[in-house]
């Protein structure tokens, strides 16, 4: 029976060593052995089921797997790990199993963390496997290349790509980047997603590795909207200026024009007036139109900046031309010649005059300036009237001259073709008109006071809106006449708003402020502070600057959205050409940006 006894137990311990009544007498058998029941036994034996070799978070549990390959009565386990141990619980194949939270691991590490299976029997006997485990708690380490982000101030609108540099146990991912053979990422950036007041541009790069460890670092981008500020030698002040495709033409004084390379600002040429010149300037794209104040005569100057013709004299001008094609339409005021308050059209002969067309003794057009209709009527206001009439390029159709006991001042702007808004004289108000088609007969005016000492002349946003501004405020009216906002400034506006693209309202200031304000609501979205006094109206250009006189010279801003609001008169001249003529598209079918 005793044999038996023997028998069963060495075949469940196979490294039995036979016989014994103590541990000393099994000290000949492998190592640990023991006594017990009399038979000299081994300590408990099993196999590490191999961890897996991925970098874990810290964050995450591992699984942990020992398969019992003999031990005297019931075998436990457990896993130590940084001094903490977890339990292992049989699993369904017999093995034993743990799930080994590594929030246990040191924090901040990256590497490998050792740790322990213990294998135990009923009688206390250890077998111990020595394991690691990959662990991550670092966030990728994240440096941008200080070479690639800009110290001075880049144009807005610039593109630009920055280097980041990363270090960190696994592989990582960067938001929006590529990356490069020498294991750092490109970053793109378009300056122009800042936010429209922002002087610096904060660009955020994330980082995430393999362990799901998050790192954000950004770089500061100082930004600006200037492009150039032009002040050729000596400095004069800019009264007004027009854009061809390449040039901007500024009225510089009273008595000079100059020649600058619209991508620069680069003077090309001077050219003198020989005479006072009204601040009202055309252009046809390649000449320049101007009135002098000094004999009432109306020049076209050459893009060599000579003359090429002067034409009149026509007393008593009152202003420059506005163009209808090449043709260049004027008004006078009261005087003792042929000319005296006649709408005149001076056909464009090259280097002759020709024969000037004449609309005689019809009104007193001593303040204010004609502006070509979408129907190609041309109105004006005058000194008690308002005036309509028709040019087909050889003959002006009799006129239509209402009577009104207003003095009108500066040019008419249109909602369409037969609404009319004209601005008041010393009333600090606005008439609106409607005439039918023909222009013949005339409905109103509709009056609207605003309560100020003076106003300059209206323009018309793409929805209709009218911008009324005078003094030290701005007006944004419905079409009914009722006020959508207004505001008041601590500084005056020097020439009417420019009704932009994308629902911007521009205006520039005496003290040297070019606002840039939302039509919904007036609100300031970003500015630009020359302390230079701004002169004449804003120009936005298809190119998407803005460009603006001062009394130093000429100032190039980007903008966010290019060129003019899509409205039959959303500046001063209605478009970047000065001609008056809002017959001249501003987009193009297909919607994109014309001059």
């Amino acid at each position: 029976m005793r044999l038996v006894s023997l028998l069963l137990l060495c075949a469940c311990l196979p490294h039995a060593g036979g016989e014994c009544s103590s541990d000393a007498e099994c000290t000949g058998g492998p190592a640990g052995s023991f006594c017990a029941e009399n038979v000299c036994q081994g300590p408990p034996e099993g196999a590490l089921e191999a961890l897996p070799a991925r970098v874990f978070g810290r964050g995450e549990t591992l699984h942990v797997r020992l398969h019992v390959h003999r031990a005297h009565g019931f075998a436990t386990a457990r896993v130590v790990l940084a001094g903490s141990a977890v339990g292992a619980v049989p699993e369904t194949d017999g093995s034993l199993g743990a799930q080994v939270p590594l929030s246990l691991a040191p924090a901040g590490v990256e590497g490998a963390v050792p740790l322990s299976v213990e294998l135990h029997d009923n009688l206390g006997h250890t077998t111990t496997f020595p394991a690691s485990v990959m662990v991550d708690d670092l966030p990728p380490r994240l440096a941008f290349d200080a070479r690639t982000v800009p110290v001075s101030a880049v144009l807005r609108g610039t593109k630009l790509t920055l280097r980041i540099t990363a270090q960190d146990l696994t592989a990582i991912t960067i938001d929006g980047t590529t990356g490069s053979a020498d294991g750092s990422f490109s970053l793109p950036v378009d300056t122009s997603t800042a936010p429209p007041g922002a002087s610096v541009m904060t660009v955020p790069a994330s980082a995430t590795d393999l362990a799901g460890n998050h790192s954000t670092i950004t770089a500061q981008i100082p930004l600006t909207r200037v492009k150039f500020i032009a002040q050729p030698p000596p400095t004069h002040s800019i009264q007004s200026l027009v854009l061809t495709d390449t040039q901007i033409l500024a009225l510089a004084g009273q008595n000079e024009f100059w020649f600058l390379n619209r991508a620069d600002g680069v003077q090309l040429l001077r050219s003198s007036t020989t005479g006072v010149v009204f601040p009202r300037i055309a252009t046809d794209g390649s000449r320049l139109f101007f009135g002098r104040d000094t004999d009432d005569m109306l020049c076209r100057l050459l893009p060599d900046g000579t003359l090429q013709a002067c034409c009149g004299p026509f007393a008593k001008l009152t202003n420059g031309p506005i163009l209808s094609g090449t043709t260049a339409i004027t008004a006078t005021g009261a005087s003792t010649t042929i000319f005296s308050q006649s709408l005149i059209a001076q056909p464009d002969f090259g280097t002759n005059c020709g024969t000037p067309i004449i609309a005689e003794k019809i009104a007193d057009f001593t303040q204010t300036v004609p502006a070509i209709a979408p129907d190609g009527t041309v109105y004006a206001g005058a000194s008690k009237a308002v005036v309509a009439a028709q040019f087909d390029g050889f003959v002006w159709n009799p006129a239509t001259v209402t009577a009104e006991s207003a003095f009108y001042v500066d040019q008419p702007a249109f909602r369409d073709a037969g609404t009319v808004l004209l601005s008041l004289f010393s009333s600090g108000g606005f008439d609106t008109f409607t005439f039918q088609k023909p222009p013949t007969t005339a409905f109103g005016p509709v009056s609207k006071s605003l309560g100020t000492s003076s106003i300059l002349a209206p323009t018309i946003a793409a929805d209709g809106t009218a911008l009324i501004a005078g003094d030290n405020f701005l007006f944004a009216l419905n079409a009914d006449g009722s006020i959508r906002w207004s505001r008041v400034f601590n500084d005056q506006l020097t020439a009417p708003a420019t009704a932009g693209a994308g629902d911007i309202v521009y205006a520039g200031m005496l003290s040297g402020q070019i606002l840039a304000l939302s039509l919904t609501d007036g609100a300031t979205i970003w500015s630009y502070d020359g302390k230079i006094p701004v002169r004449g109206s804003l120009a936005p250009g298809c190119d998407g600057i803005l460009y603006a006189g001062t009394d130093e010279g000429v100032v190039a801003l980007v903008i966010d959205f290019p060129g003019l609001a899509s409205s039959p008169w959303p500046k001063a001249g209605h478009d970047l050409r000065g001609t008056s003529d809002s017959r001249r598209p501003l987009r193009s079918p297909t919607g994109a940006c014309l001059e």
